[in-house]
Order: structure tokens, then sequence, then C-alpha cells
């Protein structure tokens, strides 16, 4: 029945500085490997660290895939400044050389950005649990199955719940308090608990009802109870200023068991009033609701826990009325030496968007490194109590080539295994104006140990361009995805191997050969290679290269074993034509053979399986899984729109490679999408072979394919033709029978 005294506020931000004296007299390039210390990991809530359109499955920005102990230790690795400020809360804090000790990191636990979700639903869970439990205790009926829709507050954001756990707790706990005062067969009980299941019920659902009157002779008690289970229905409900008013009358009500929350919860309302109000002046609202938390507080026997309560939720409204000067009181206490047992609420109520409005001369600062490290333009204040390791990191963050003139010649600052060391060797080779010192660092950086699989990622992206031949290219172009064991599992399907800087340039900047070579390279991880091969041998399809085509004849029966026979003829054909057609009836039955490396994660490990987002439910939701291809080179829908501007060839082709790659490419992208092509081709075989046995499942696939997706009114036309060559032909096979209608 009570409402929870607390929740918490998540905000963001971002901005730069420039002290280079510093700077030039400090840093170093130092080429070495990062000596991971080992950090003691005891068992902790577990956390859900979740991937989505910011947080992709290479290198997530919102939190890192260290784990929360190993983090928190001070292995930070690379550090992005679009991590959550509570991780680079403690991450400035390691770099800064300040205490961060075991209780402030269990602290600082509940705010983990990727451990509140799955807490507070662990939390909400316990507390319906408890409120189950007391019910059944009291021999009470089973209560009424609450339909899950909308609630009054469906549309804010996750940080504030219409409903949180202390409801159910105080319920339960008052519940279990009534039972014991008079009995569970007692009518006023029942009736309690009626209203509470109603109260409750608006956790879930949207609701206009309210709890009933009590009946004349009710108890003083169940009178007292009713109306802050009606104060509560109404804050629930979202009916702000009714419960403010409602919670203000209990607070003057001296004969209230809830009187001392009166203030306290009326305040609530008031906050939430001005939080959701569609009206363009909030203000008063947030000052009823200060005026109401400085009075609670002036009351001299307010016991500890409401006093507690009360001037967080007063920090809360002030934030609103007078943000600056409270973020700033806020720094003040994050920056101190110690923290106080409120830190973790202290840095969720902490605004980043306003970090760059704090002063903080003359003493250390979280919110001015913050606004340093996650944005071009804020000035670093060169003060006595900066940390060498934190205003290091912060330069470097913002620094670009030109600044740093030489790189390689500035002194050792940040040491292996210190906090800040891999972030420093990360930002010293981004800007290294010799790239083959550059390219050597990260060399010498990834084949040493302590990187986890995103800092590896980060490195291979920052000298992609800087490849020494087409093997090194492909082993810096491959990426792992982070499967941190607090993170999501990532089995949904075939998971990438390149993002889209690799996917870019093997696609897009490379000649056949040099693909070829790519795929031979034993410098090439697996994972990568066995996804070239389908790559390769289509584009040697489509360009009608027969010399590689027998070459990779070998790889492609072991990889399709089923159609050995028909890949073998393709080595002994002579034709230029005839091959390219053999060839297209065999990848009309391999829609997951694609043209170019994928960027995204392929729904199905079938390479058969046809998949257009009209025919498949699932693929209708994540819509990121290509039949063959949509244009050649990758990054077209439609094979007749304008080429996207081409990534800048590897340094390492001579110029006959970049000459064969001109020539290509205008092939390619004249080459229309896959559907109709590959009818083309297949039709073209089918009236010199009309009764080939390998036509059948070829056919349905394009008539099945032809109905929708990158296709054009051509490809219908194709789509019919192949339609009644199946039904003429091969009516008494089962693909003509699972083909009932034409395009």
């Amino acid at each position: 029945m009570h409402l929870q005294p607390g929740f918490p506020i998540p905000m963001h931000s971002h901005r730069r500085g420039a002290a280079w004296r510093k700077l030039a007299a400090t840093a170093a390039f130092v080429v070495s490997t990062f000596g991971a210390q080992a950090a003691s990991e005891q068992p902790a809530p577990a956390r859900s660290c979740t991937f989505d359109g910011h947080n992709g499955v290479f290198s997530p920005q919102a939190w890192s895939d260290r784990t929360w102990a190993r983090f928190a230790a001070g292995d930070l690795g690379i550090l992005r400044p679009e991590y959550d400020h509570v991780l680079l809360f403690i991450a400035w804090r390691r770099l800064a050389g300040l205490p961060l000790e075991a209780r402030d990191i269990e602290r600082l636990r509940p705010f983990d950005p990727c451990a509140q979700e799955r807490q507070r639903d662990a939390a909400m869970a316990a507390a319906q649990q408890a409120w189950a439990d007391a019910r059944l205790s009291a021999a009470l009926p089973t209560p009424p199955k609450v339909a899950r829709g909308e609630t009054a507050l469906g549309y804010l954001d996750y940080a504030l719940p219409n409903c949180n756990p202390d409801a159910f707790r105080t319920a339960a706990a008052t519940l279990a308090e009534r039972v014991r005062a008079h009995g569970a067969g007692d009518p006023s009980v029942h009736d309690w608990v009626k209203a509470q299941d109603l109260v409750l019920g608006l956790c879930f659902s949207s609701s206009a009802e309210q709890p009933a009157a009590v009946r004349r002779d009710a108890p003083a008690w169940l009178r007292k109870d009713r109306a802050y289970q009606v104060a509560a229905a109404h804050f629930y409900a979202g009916r702000y200023e009714h419960a403010a008013r409602a919670f203000t009358a209990i607070a003057h009500d001296a004969g209230s068991p809830w009187q001392g929350w009166g203030r306290y919860l009326a305040a609530r309302a008031w906050l939430r009033q001005a939080t959701v109000s569609e009206r363009d002046d909030a203000t008063p609202a947030l000052q009823r609701a200060r005026a109401l938390l400085v009075a609670q507080l002036a009351v001299p026997s307010l016991p500890a826990a409401q006093r507690h309560d009360a001037a967080r939720l007063l920090q809360r409204v002030r934030l609103k009325l007078e943000p600056e000067p409270v973020v700033a009181e806020i720094d003040a206490r994050l920056s101190a030496p110690a923290l106080d047992e409120d830190v973790g609420q202290d840095l969720r109520d902490f605004d980043p968007k306003l970090a760059g409005t704090v002063s903080g001369e003359g003493r250390p600062s979280f919110a001015r490194w913050l606004d340093a490290f996650r944005s071009a333009g804020a000035a670093v204040v060169d003060d006595a109590g900066a940390s060498d390791d934190a205003s290091l990191v912060a330069l470097l963050q913002a620094a670009t080539p030109q600044d740093l003139v030489p790189v390689e010649r500035l002194e050792q600052a940040v040491a292996p295994g210190s906090p800040g060391f891999l972030t420093v060797q990360y930002h010293r080779i981004r800007l290294a104006r010799d790239r083959r010192v550059a390219a050597a660092s990260a060399r010498a950086l990834l084949a040493g140990n302590g990187l986890s699989t995103m800092d590896r990622n980060r490195i291979k992206a920052l000298v992609l361009a800087d490849a020494a031949d087409a093997g090194e290219l492909g082993a810096w172009a491959y990426r792992e995805p982070v499967q941190s064991p607090e993170a999501e599992v990532l089995d949904a399907g075939v998971m990438p191997v390149v993002d889209a800087d690799g996917a870019d340039v093997l696609n897009r900047a490379l000649p056949l050969s040099a693909l070829h070579e790519l795929l031979r390279s034993p410098k090439v991880p697996e994972p990568l290679r066995r996804q070239l091969l389908g790559v390769v041998w289509t584009r040697a399809v489509v360009l009608g290269r027969g010399e590689v085509l027998r070459d990779l004849s070998a790889d492609m029966q072991a990889r399709f074993p089923a159609h050995a026979s028909q890949l073998r003829a393709l080595e002994t054909e002579t034709n230029d034509a005839a091959r390219r057609q053999r060839a297209a009836v065999f990848l009309a039955t391999q829609p997951g053979v694609l043209g170019s490396l994928g960027r995204q994660v392929a729904y199905t490990k079938d390479p058969a399986e046809l998949a257009l987002p009209n025919m498949h439910p699932r693929l209708r939701e994540d819509g990121n899984r290509e039949n063959w291809w949509c244009s050649l080179p990758e990054g077209r829908y439609w094979h007749a729109d304008p080429l996207p501007a081409p990534p800048a060839p590897p340094a390492f082709l001579d110029a006959q490679q970049r000459r064969a790659w001109a020539d290509e490419s205008r092939v390619l992208a004249a080459t229309p999408d896959a559907t109709t092509w590959l009818a083309g081709q297949v039709l073209a075989w089918a009236d010199t072979h009309p009764f080939d046995l390998d036509l059948p499942v070829a056919l349905r696939m394009l008539v099945r394919s032809s109905r929708g997706g990158c296709v054009t009114p051509e490809t219908r036309v194709l789509g019919q033709r192949a339609f009644r060559h199946l039904k003429r032909w091969f009516f008494f096979t089962e693909a003509a029978r699972q083909t009932r209608t034409r395009p």
C-alpha cells in the first residue's frame, strides 16, 4: 500500500578540453601489452547488459564488456565517452587516484546500467510474492488476476515506474498487522484487502475505479486506511493533483497512522505532476513539493528514515527548480576523498548535461572531467588536484593528430597495468601521424594478453586502413561479437563477422583477386573465411571468372556435399555462358549464399532457406536477412540507385589491382537484383536443358522470390515464366506441388 520513498532517474550528456602543456610534458607513445590485474569476483546480483541500436554486438556504447567487479577494481579497458556516467564515475576515481572503497562499489551496484532493470524486476517479483504470501497466511481468497495493459504511466521512461516493490511489501506488512489486531475473519479486514487489490491492480492496468467508500459503521482504523488507499489509487492512476491533496489531508490528520508520510507523499505527487504535466510551466507544482518537504524536514521529531527520504526527494525537486547549484553540490560530494552512503543516488540524480556548468577550481571535479571527456570544447582546468592520468585521458579523447606533433616523441606517462593504460594506447594509435608506427603498435597490443573482445575490436577498427596485405586486412576486418558473461546471450542465428567499416572495405574496395587471396590467407580467422567462400564464389559467377570457380570447387563441394555432382560439372564446363547458367541453377537453390559480406545477424543457419520478410513472420520483425543480393556491390537496395561513395582503397593494392576493381565494380553495379539476374540465367539454361532435374527447386525458389523484396516489374515476368516451366515439365515433383500460385 505504501509508495516507495525513492526511485532512480538516469540522465545523460556530452563535451572537451585543451591544456597541452601538461600533456606534452607527461604523455608517451608506449607499445606494450596490458597486464590485467586479477580482480576478486564475489557472487553478486545478476547483471543484464543489453544489445540494441546503440549497443552493437562488437563495441557497445553504454557499457563495458568487463564484469562489474573487474571494472570497479580498475581494469577499465578502453574507455568510451558514451559509457553510462555511473561507469565513468568509477573510471574517473580510479584514474584520479581517489579512494573507492568496497562499500562504495556495493552502494553503486544498484545504479549499474546493466543491473537496474533486472534488479528492479527481481525486487518487484519478490515484493509481489510477499503480498501473495501475506494473503495466503491470512487464509484470504486468491486475488483477482489483473489484465496487463497500458498503465497511466505507460508512455514514461523506464525509470519512472508506475508502482514500486515497496507498495507490495508495505501492503503485506500492513495486512499482517491488521490480521494480528483484528483477526483474519474480520469483515473489515476483507474490505481492506478488496480495496488494496484494486489499488495494486493500478500498477499494471489503467482504470478509473476507486476503492469503495467504507460503510457507516466501519471502525476508525479502516476509515484511516481507506483514506490512504484512495490517495494511493489516485497516485497510481495518474491523478496526481487529487493524490497530492489527499495525502496533504492525511498529513493534517493526527489520528492517521500514515500522517508521518503525508507531506512526503504529497510532495511526490506534485513532483510527478510536474514531470508529466502538459502545461508549459510546472513550477507551481514543484514549489508546492518543495514547501511540503521543507516543512517536513523542519519537524524535530521526524524519524531518521523519513528525514533521509525527504532530503533525497527535496534534492530531486531542487534539481528541477535550481539545477545548476544542485549539480554543483552533488559534484562536490562525488569528488570528495570520502564518499557518503548516498553516493549511488547522488550519481543518478547528477545531470551530465549540466556538467559544464560546474566550476570547481582548486579541487578535483568529476563534473568537469566528464564534461571534458565527453565532448570537444570544454576546458580541463590544470588545478593542483587533477590527476595526470585522468587529465591525460580527457585530453587525448579530444585530441587530433595536428594537436600532437609528433606523438612518437612524447614521454612515457601511463604504465602498463594502470587503469588508463589501454585508453591511452588506443588514442596514441589513433593520433599517430606515421601510420606504420600505428600499425606496429596495434600489432603489439593485439598479440598480447589482457585485451577484451571489445578492446580488440576497437583497436582493429583504428588500423584497418593501415593493413600491410590482404591477409592482415582480413584479420583486422574480422570482429568477434562481445560475449560478456553479464551480457545477453547472442544466439539469435549466424552472427556477423565484420562491422560496417570492414564490410565497406571488403565489399566495395577489393577486386576479386584480392578477395580470393584473403580467402586463402592463413592470417584470416576461419569464421570470416567461411563466409568469404560464398561471397568470392558468387562474385566469380557474376564476373565470369572460371579459374576462381575451379579453384574453389573442392571447398564448395565440402560445404554443400548434397550438390557435389552439380558443382563438379562446373569444373569441366568450357563454355562461359553455360558455366554461368549452371552456377546460377545451383545458386538459385541457396539464397543464403550472398554476394557480399553481411554486417547483421542472419536469422537462419540454412543457406537453402528463402528469407523474405513478407513470407517469414520472424523476419517481418527482424528484416535484416537478404536473399543472395539486392545490389552488387552491397550498399544499395535497388540496383539502379546511385552508388554510395566508395571507401578509400587499402594502401597495399597495386595499380593493376585498382584498375581491376574499377572494371569489376562497373560490372557488379550494372548487375540487377539477384532474383532478376538468376531468373534470367536459370531460364536460359532451361530453354536448352528443359528436363534438367536440378531445375525444379531452383524454379520454385525464383517463383517465390519474385513475389516481393528488391525486385522489378521484369522480375515478375521472369517469375511467371519460371512458374510455367515448373508446372509444365516438372508437374510430378514436390517442388511443383508446393508451388500453387504464380507471381
